[in-house]
């Protein structure tokens, strides 16, 4: 998967996370499981999310990241690249 691709799955799948009403983060162990990819790779992939100010990743969770959607992050969604 091209990495911008995988930037916006990684943004739909916080998206329908949030649409569930949870007021929690998502984690990055969850997004890595259901992307079937290496955690530093959407580790990665969520850093450049968080420099384009698409993201807010909360670093709390000791080596993982937990993931929320900033409103730049939902316009992608509706106007993908």
């Amino acid at each position: 998967m091209e990495p911008s691709a995988l930037r916006n799955e990684i943004l739909l799948r916080v998206q329908a996370h949030e649409a569930t009403g949870s007021g929690h983060y998502l984690e990055d162990t969850k997004l890595a499981t259901g992307l079937d990819l290496a955690l530093t790779e959407i580790q990665n992939q969520l850093l450049i999310l968080e420099d384009e100010d698409k993201v807010d990743l909360s670093k709390a969770f000791g080596p993982s990241y937990g993931v929320r959607l900033k409103p730049k992050g939902m316009r992608a969604l509706e106007t993908p690249e």
